[in-house]
């Protein structure tokens, strides 16, 4: 679990909103709660983006005043995705036992 404030220093963002919302996870924009970090990078998935129960998503400061959740603003929207999508991977131990 991360706060939005730590996440922004990882990837590099200007936090929009609440910066000591707690983030479980990422999850696409859909399917997102309100602990969870999503993002958009494009005006068709405005729609989305206004109806999102995400905690947070990742986004281009053009669209921001188009987000009603709190947000990570970013040049490279990709960029901070895959940056923070490395800080919620959890490694899987291999055990050829196991089927």
């Amino acid at each position: 679990m991360y706060t939005l404030a730590e996440i922004s220093k990882i990837v590099g963002a200007e936090v929009q909103g609440n910066s000591n919302v707690s983030i479980v996870g990422i999850a696409t924009l859909t399917k997102a709660n309100n602990k969870e970090l999503s993002y958009v990078n494009s005006k068709k998935y405005i729609d989305e983006l206004s109806n999102t129960s995400a905690g947070a998503v990742i986004i281009n400061r053009e669209l921001a005043k188009e987000c009603n959740t709190n947000a990570l603003i970013v040049d490279n929207v990709y960029l901070a995705f895959a940056k923070a999508s490395q800080m919620f991977h959890k490694k899987i131990s291999y055990n050829p036992g196991l089927h």
